[in-house]
């Protein structure tokens, strides 16, 4: 029994303690004699291409769109601004002008004034031209002696020494010192309308360049003073002009003469020397 057991092959070893074997019971082989395994892809042929009917109508396409414009061509152009509303064009100030010699052949052109058809008289004293800008009525004058309103540069300095200007416009006579005295001429609807001066024993005194002498004897118990026209004759036919005070209402009516609210003053300035002649215009200019 002994003798059995010791002969009895041994027992097969467990593979995977077998260093002689591998796993899955496989022997190796040198590489070079190994071959691929076999394997189960397979290449299968190319389906042949699907040819799609074409269908009996071609679907048409849109034409093409037209080569873009420029941009700037869509770019709205802006309108111009409202002249009230651009802004000031700002110009260098003007130089004095050099002196240059005029050149020949290009003479100056000088702008045609109106032709001016009045007479001498009219154009001297302003009769028959457009109404100026009139000066302030004068003031009432204060007091029985006062001298009225005064006037830095007396406008009837232009007239000479000694010399007042009636401004019939105004109703003011300017004297040489500068003072206004307040004076009017004519009748009603006639008082200081210098439209009416040709009209005899109504409109106002005409205007002229008077010499003042006394009157010979009182005119209504005044000392008045008379108009002489220098260089003699009759204004519109109209002779025995005077100088003098208020005589036919409170508003200064006279037939012509000069009425003056402040005589006094006049007929002093008179007998002084101060004042020897009466320059009588429509209106100063």
């Amino acid at each position: 029994m002994v003798l059995q057991a010791v002969i009895a092959p041994p027992e097969p070893l467990n593979p995977l303690l077998d260093p002689n074997s591998f796993a899955g019971g496989t022997t190796p082989v040198v590489l070079g004699e190994s071959a691929p395994l076999a394997s189960e892809f397979r290449f299968t042929r190319s389906d042949p291409p699907i040819e799609v009917a074409a269908s009996e109508s071609e679907v048409d396409l849109p034409p093409p769109p037209p080569d873009a414009s420029p941009l700037v061509a869509d770019v709205p152009v802006p309108t111009p601004r409202p002249p009230d509303l651009q802004t000031p064009v700002v110009r260098p100030p003007l130089r004095a002008p050099s002196r240059q010699f005029a050149q020949r052949g290009d003479p100056a052109v000088l702008p045609s004034s109106p032709v001016d058809h009045r007479s001498f008289f009219e154009k001297v004293f302003g009769l028959n031209q457009a109404a100026g800008p009139a000066l302030g009525y004068a003031a009432p004058e204060e007091g029985l002696f006062g001298s009225g309103r005064r006037l830095t540069d007396s406008p009837a300095r232009a007239f000479g020494a000694a010399t007042a200007v009636y401004e019939i416009a105004s109703h003011t006579v300017y004297m040489p010192d500068g003072a206004q005295l307040e004076a009017h001429s004519g009748l009603g609807d006639r008082l200081d309308d210098v439209r009416y001066v040709h009209e005899r024993m109504r409109g106002p005194t005409p205007p002229h360049i008077y010499q003042l002498t006394p009157r010979e004897q009182l005119f209504h118990g005044v000392q008045a003073l008379r108009l002489n026209p220098v260089g003699g004759g009759n204004i519109f036919g109209r002779t025995g002009l005077l100088a003098h005070t208020y005589m036919l209402g409170p508003n200064g009516d006279s037939n012509g003469c000069v009425s003056f609210k402040n005589y006094r003053a006049f007929l002093q300035a008179f007998q002084n020397g101060d004042v020897k002649r009466l320059v009588v215009v429509a209106r100063l200019n």
